[in-house]
């Protein structure tokens, strides 16, 4: 996945880039909460699950 070279530099990254999720998440589930209905937003989260896996 990442050379060992390369992996401070990848970690570090996951590390700065974990509050920013932490934030937009939640921030674009209700959005998308006030734009749909609560099926879509669940079946969405479904769908990141089954692209993460």
């Amino acid at each position: 996945m990442v050379a060992q070279d390369d992996l401070l530099k990848a970690n570090g990254r996951t590390q700065a880039s974990a509050p920013f999720a932490t934030i937009i998440g939640p921030l674009l589930a209700t959005l998308l909460l006030a734009a749909t209905s609560l099926q879509v937003v669940l079946w969405c989260d479904a769908l990141t699950f089954v692209v993460s896996a």
